[in-house]
């Protein structure tokens, strides 16, 4: 998993998510969408205002479980915030 940030404009936090058709097929790629859109509405705490956030999922996520993939999620927002 990578986390790309920009600043934006907006006084909130923006999210992105990148699913690669490397990962599997449409169910699949949306399966991980919901998971990231979700550890994001629900950790909206921990990201700046003013920032747009891009997660991109590499073929390796498929080997980890739910609450692995949440673990690396906190762990590149609190690195991309410092």
């Amino acid at each position: 998993m990578v986390l790309m940030t920009a600043p934006n404009l907006e006084n909130y936090p923006k999210l992105g998510v990148v699913v690669s058709k490397k990962i599997g097929n449409a169910v699949v790629r949306n399966y991980y969408k919901r998971v990231f859109r979700t550890l994001f509405r629900i950790n909206r705490a921990l990201f700046s205002n003013g920032k747009s956030y891009v997660f991109s999922a590499k073929r390796g996520i498929l080997n980890h479980t739910f609450q692995e993939i949440e673990e690396i999620f906190y762990s590149l927002v609190i690195k991309s915030n410092d």
